[in-house]
């Protein structure tokens, strides 16, 4: 309905240009909260907006949008521009959007870049198809998503909430429950420690790992031999490095002469964590029909002075679980081992009806755009639909499809890409344009 106005070589060289801006949240600077370059990618993409007739507003470097329209209501679409870290082992320079054999490569090309620039294309062909929109459309670009979302905290602080909304950030079909997320951290004061590193992201299954301690008063240091990143929602999807470097350091010699203090954090880790992805070690793995289960990733190994410590991205089915039941047994478990806890972020569980006009809306547009009939599923991604009400995941990974995200050699398919857009300037026209009684 909308392809004839979408033009593949202004999409592709859009993207490949914010592609190219390494968006990964830095220190802040002054009016760059998250860092030099993820205001780039911001004030880009909001130039780009601009340039197709778009009004654009940036609010303060940490979120902006694009709207389009009149209209008393108004329904968005949203996506983040920032980035986790690229990590290794990639087969061609990691921010560039490279294309190899009909798929484009680069950190951000499914999460979420490629996605949030194609959903300004696609109200762009929308546009240009001069079918008329009840509403008005709002896309939305935050800049904060992979660490502390302080964007969408900044854009509530002012801004008007849509009547209805998605985030082309998880898969297909609609998501309608995101699992809740608890990152946490377990540290502990050592001897013999010189340095601990491993992973860029606690969201992120590490793909290395080091460690470098005192055995016999001589430097000693262990590292993983493998390594595989994946999303920190699915770390069996990975080989976590930190893992795979501790087996490493437990078959050793020089494992038996490292001080004390320092094995018992060993051995805890051992004991609570190694080869563990749903929380069952620590006693909070939980699983339901539809909604899945609980997962548990150690995405981070740190070291500071003499303490050394992990921080852990767990995803819970049940808010109680997660925020309550969860925490305390957490608090125990420190206490018991002399460990610190820092509870530093916590995402509530997501539930949106299937029933609901929402759902149901997304789903009918899936089922034209791919002649796919499936009902809407549940995921343990985190995204943007955890800050505003009556707003769900969608795309862009379609059924059976390989999932690239925060690994390395992220890519999408052109074809994939180009149907995203299709799909999403359909769901857009539907949403701006819905009536209760169209349900």
């Amino acid at each position: 309905m909308f392809v004839e106005y979408i033009d593949r070589k202004e999409v592709l060289d859009s993207i490949k240009d914010v592609l190219r801006i390494p968006s990964v949240v830095s220190e802040p600077l002054p009016g760059k909260p998250f860092g030099e370059e993820c205001a780039k990618a911001l004030e880009h993409t909001l130039r780009l907006a601009e340039s197709m007739g778009f009004r654009a507003v940036n609010l303060d470097n940490k979120v902006g949008y694009a709207e389009y329209g009149t209209g008393e209501e108004m329904i968005a679409v949203l996506g983040h521009l920032d980035v986790v870290p690229a990590g290794d082992n990639w087969i061609c320079e990691p921010f560039d959007g490279t294309v190899i054999d009909g798929k484009i490569y680069g950190r951000g090309i499914a999460d979420d870049k490629g996605p949030i620039i194609g959903a300004l294309y696609a109200l762009q062909a929308v546009v240009r198809s001069g079918k008329p929109l009840g509403r008005r459309v709002r896309i939305i670009f935050g800049s904060d998503e992979e660490v502390d979302c302080t964007d969408m905290s900044r854009y509530l602080e002012t801004e008007e909430i849509p009547a209805m909304a998605f985030t082309p950030d998880a898969e297909y079909p609609a998501i309608f429950s995101e699992k809740g997320i608890l990152y946490y951290t377990l540290s502990k004061r050592v001897k013999g420690l010189v340095s601990a590193h491993g992973g860029e992201a606690v969201n992120q299954v590490p793909d290395s790992a080091e460690m470098t301690f005192l055995s016999a008063g001589k430097a000693v240091t262990v590292k993983s031999r493998q390594g595989r990143a994946a999303h920190g929602s699915v770390p069996q999807l990975g080989i976590n490095a930190i893992d795979d470097m501790v087996k490493n350091l437990k078959s050793m010699p020089e494992y038996e002469n490292m001080d004390e203090s320092l094995k018992e954090f060993i051995r805890f880790y051992e004991r609570y964590y190694l080869d563990d992805f749903y929380g069952e070690k620590v006693g909070m793995a939980m699983e339901a029909p539809e909604v899945g289960a609980n997962s548990s990733n150690v995405g981070i190994l740190f070291s500071e002075d003499d303490e050394i410590g992990i921080k852990v991205d767990f995803r819970f089915i049940s808010q109680y679980q997660g925020e309550t039941e969860g925490v305390e047994r957490l608090k125990k478990l420190a206490e018991d081992h002399g460990l610190t806890l820092d509870i530093y972020k916590t995402r509530k569980v997501v539930y949106v009806p299937k029933d609901s006009g929402l759902i149901r809306v997304l789903q009918r547009v899936f089922k034209r755009n791919t002649g796919i009939d499936m009902e809407a599923v549940a995921t343990g991604g985190g995204t943007y639909a955890k800050f505003l009400p009556n707003t769900v995941a969608f795309g862009p990974l379609f059924p059976g499809e390989e999932d690239p995200i925060h690994q390395p050699n992220e890519y999408m398919s052109e074809e994939n890409l180009f149907k995203n857009i299709e799909i999403m300037a359909d769901a857009i026209y539907e949403l701006a344009n819905y009536e209760k009684s169209d349900g």
